[in-house]
């Protein structure tokens, strides 16, 4: 039986699997190692392109093709093509599932697989990707945060203690995270980013750069035609990968398009590599920015990081290299795949026995969390003047790195070592739920049934009467929070309706409400019917709202 690392990136994504121990990234069907996140759906058929086939179409049927499903994760967005409605889920299902097939090229019996998220991404977010990975037909699925995969595909072999300051600056998005690495700990100590910057930007600074130039000089604007700017885009990316290891490149391209009946084309442009830094100026502020954000959100600075892990395809430009070499005062490190390094990470972590120990730190206090979100809720409790307290002793500091000092020298021997407790700081290593969850099934009461602080996984089931006598279907909400009288003063996850409910003797069918929720925090809610010979269940599913079984069916989200 298989497991394979995927890296779902926005622009590219790879599987790997570990061989002899060794990770490797494994070829798709046209022989390359990542396969372009791009699916195109035919007009003919039910069936999709995926990978380069899908990308090739581009410059002639644009409007089929969905590119950026990974920025979608999680909201509401719908492609329409054809009358159908695509959700960004639906879309990212299609990529993972010529990844599993190309790696049934390879590989037999494959049946999970560690699938790497944004350590930013919510648990919406994450529930699109699980849902995702459960339609390309993925039994057993596990989600590993990209700044973790990256430390570990960058560490294989290596026994780590630093903090590490992630860089993942790939084709769509720039992911930051700042890691304290200690054995199979991995603390995320705080994350930043810009979820609409990428390597695409920088293709379009150079496609803007020739287009303004060819206009002033013809009159005609590339961009005007589909085929034209998708011929100039092509262009303009080969460019751009060709400066991060030149001081210039040639472009010609004769035959871009034809606009109002005159071909159009490029021919012996010399791009420097001065030029696309001076056109791209704008975005390198931007790719800066989040650096800082980090660091102020962990209340460190540049000295006190380690190392600077680059990751993602974008962070190989000279520019982003030597602004990160003048802020740490010291160069990044680089792999020889930084573009592969987060799927390799993932087979690695697949292949542990044990696993691995993930968690968000707060950087006000030593307490850890499994779930961004919570550490989120956790941060808005904490005064900005209330300083960082000492987890050994009454002391409270100003900052981390006098917390830091401090304990070296009051508390030496109670530093973690990494080992089985793992960690710096004593915070518990059981994933628990933040907040409890429970229905209106008793009125306007919210009806406990699993509370917070319980142990992860977790799953719990009550009965219930409803009030109506022979009702045609039973509403049931799910809510999170601790207010037991005061309903509406918790969070309404959910609406959704168990139906087709047979008559009773007694009128009053009862119903068995079971809430199961996973190490993800993913939560499962189904219904059945008590003592009747017809069962009736649903299920709903926290994070994505996705139904099945066909017997649901719920208002929009509220929230």
């Amino acid at each position: 039986m298989s497991y394979l690392g995927i890296d779902l990136g926005t622009t590219r994504s790879g599987v790997a699997v570990v061989e002899a121990d060794d990770p490797t990234l494994l070829q798709n069907n046209a022989g390359d190692r990542l396969t372009p996140s791009v699916v195109y759906y035919r007009d003919d058929d039910d069936d999709v392109l995926v990978g380069k086939p899908a990308k090739n179409k581009q410059k002639e049927q644009n409007d089929r093709i969905v590119t950026d499903a990974k920025r979608r994760m999680g909201d509401d967005h719908v492609y329409a093509i054809d009358g159908e409605e695509y959700t960004p889920a639906a879309v990212s299902s299609e990529v993972l599932k010529q990844l599993k097939d190309d790696a049934e090229e390879f590989e037999d019996d494959i049946s999970g697989a560690h699938i790497t998220v944004p350590a930013y991404f919510t648990v919406d977010q994450k529930g699109a990707v699980r849902e995702a990975a459960e339609i390309a037909g993925f039994d057993e699925i596990d989600l590993l945060h990209e700044p973790t995969a990256a430390a570990i595909g960058h560490g294989f072999d290596q026994e780590m203690n630093e903090t590490v300051f992630v860089y993942d600056f790939g084709g769509g998005t720039l992911d930051i995270s700042l890691m304290d690495v200690e054995g199979n700990s991995f603390d995320i100590l705080a994350t930043s980013g810009d979820t609409t910057l990428g390597g695409i930007d920088f293709t379009e600074a150079i496609m803007d750069l020739l287009a303004d130039e060819f206009e002033q000089n013809n009159g005609i604007d590339l961009r005007s035609d589909p085929e034209a700017r998708e011929s100039l885009r092509a262009e303009a990316e080969q460019a751009k990968i060709d400066l991060s290891g030149r001081e210039e490149t040639e472009i010609s391209a004769p035959l871009l398009g034809q606009i109002d009946d005159e071909v159009v084309g490029i021919t012996e442009r010399v791009l420097r590599r001065s030029e696309f830094e001076s056109a791209a100026s704008g975005l390198l502020d931007r790719a800066i920015d989040p650096v800082e954000d980090a660091l102020k959100k962990a209340d460190m600075d540049a000295e006190d990081v380690d190392t600077v892990l680059l990751v993602g395809g974008s962070s190989k430009i000279p520019a982003v290299q030597e602004q990160l070499t003048d802020f740490f005062g010291f160069e990044p490190t680089k792999t020889n795949d930084l573009a592969k390094v987060v799927a390799k990470g993932a087979a690695i972590v697949a292949d542990l026995e044990d696993g691995i120990d993930e968690k968000y730190v707060c950087p006000e206090c030593p307490q850890g969390f499994d779930y961004f979100d919570d550490l989120n809720d956790h941060l808005s409790t904490h005064d900005p003047d209330d300083g960082i307290a000492c987890p050994y002793c009454d002391e409270v500091l100003d900052t981390k790195g006098d917390r830091e000092d401090h304990i070296g020298l009051e508390h030496p021997g109670e530093l973690g070592s990494g080992g089985e407790e793992g960690g710096k700081y004593p915070t518990g290593k059981k994933k628990i739920l933040s907040r409890s969850l429970g229905t209106d099934l008793v009125g306007a009461r919210m009806d406990i049934l699993i509370e917070e602080g319980s142990e992860l996984p977790a799953t719990a089931t009550e009965r219930y009467v409803p009030t109506a006598d022979d009702p045609e279907q039973i509403p049931v909400h799910v809510y999170q929070g601790e207010d037991v009288e005061n309903l509406y003063s918790n969070e309404k996850l959910k609406d959704w309706y168990v139906e087709d409910i047979p008559e009773t003797e007694s009128g009053r069918p009862t119903i068995a409400v079971t809430f199961e929720i996973d190490d993800d925090g993913l939560l499962e809610v189904s219904a059945e019917l008590v003592d009747s010979d017809k069962s009736v269940s649903t299920t709903v599913d926290r994070i994505t709202g996705s139904r099945s079984n066909g017997t649901s069916k719920g208002p929009a989200d509220d929230d």
